[in-house]
């Protein structure tokens, strides 16, 4: 009897398919590892609410089925486009090829564990109506990079509006480029030269070098760093105060001219 052909994925639900082989034959609901894929299975829906609840949005999933003589759980969520997106995002989390944000880590470590515990020649799809992705776990040694809340005092060196970006002289990273909101970027316009304490998201790799950085605000300083006010004050002290270049201790010379100043009133 002739297969019925599979039908194209639903849009108003999350298929996630398992595909290949167990013990030399194709993975059927009757010989492949119940308790991993299900296990894995669940820890991706808990991770695709959490990704829609850190962009302040809800979502849930109700009801389950599964597609007749496959390896295939149908879940449906209460908004498939938030569905979609936060599966697009989560994908990338689970293959390590952006920064995982702190509250996420536990999540995404619960998937890719499953995920690794899934019978070589196994492999789990997932799809959302038109999109479909083959879920591939980072390698242990794969690490992406820490993201990181930071204060950073900087000097700004650069800044630009199409992109809006910007770029700050600072000791930690040395050459420190981020991204802004063009509004943030119109604000840095007028401060070139400026330092200024920085609040940025920034991406650093193993080696502690950012990968990445967002600008989420700024607090300017005096506009001439200490360095600068040194030698504005020592250039000043070349021309008003040649006549005490040779004294070495100015507060005990004057200290000096002081007291013989009373010794002649009396």
């Amino acid at each position: 009897m002739a297969k019925a052909p599979h039908k194209p994925p639903n849009g108003d639900v999350v298929e996630w398919t398992l595909d290949g082989k167990a013990n030399g034959k194709k993975v059927l609901p009757t010989n492949f590892d119940v308790p991993t894929v299900l296990a894995a299975a669940a820890a991706y829906l808990q991770l695709l609410v959490w990704v829609a609840e850190d962009a302040d949005v809800t979502l849930r999933f109700s009801g389950l089925t599964i597609e007749p003589g496959s390896v295939r759980f149908c879940a449906r969520p209460d908004r498939p486009d938030v569905a979609r997106l936060a599966a697009k995002q989560a994908d990338k989390y689970i293959a390590g090829t952006v920064p995982v944000p702190r509250g996420a880590r536990g999540r995404v470590d619960n998937v890719v564990h499953h995920l690794r515990m899934v019978p070589a020649g196994q492999q789990v799809r997932v799809s959302i109506g038109k999109y479909s992705q083959t879920l591939r776990p980072s390698t242990p040694d794969q690490t992406a990079p820490r993201v990181e809340l930071a204060d950073i005092r900087a000097k700004l060196v650069q800044v630009s509006i199409e992109p809006p970006g910007a770029k700050f002289r600072t000791d930690r990273f040395g050459l420190l480029k981020l991204h802004l909101t063009e509004e943030r970027a119109r604000e840095l316009g007028g401060m070139l030269g400026s330092t200024m304490d920085l609040f940025a998201e920034i991406s650093l790799t193993d080696e502690g070098k950012v990968d990445a950085g967002h600008l989420l605000d700024f607090t300017p300083l005096s506009s001439v760093s200490g360095d600068e006010e040194f030698e504005v004050w020592k250039q000043w002290f070349s021309k008003a105060g040649s006549a005490w270049k040779d004294v070495d201790d100015i507060e005990a010379e004057l200290r000096l001219m002081r007291d013989g100043s009373k010794e002649d009133a009396q």
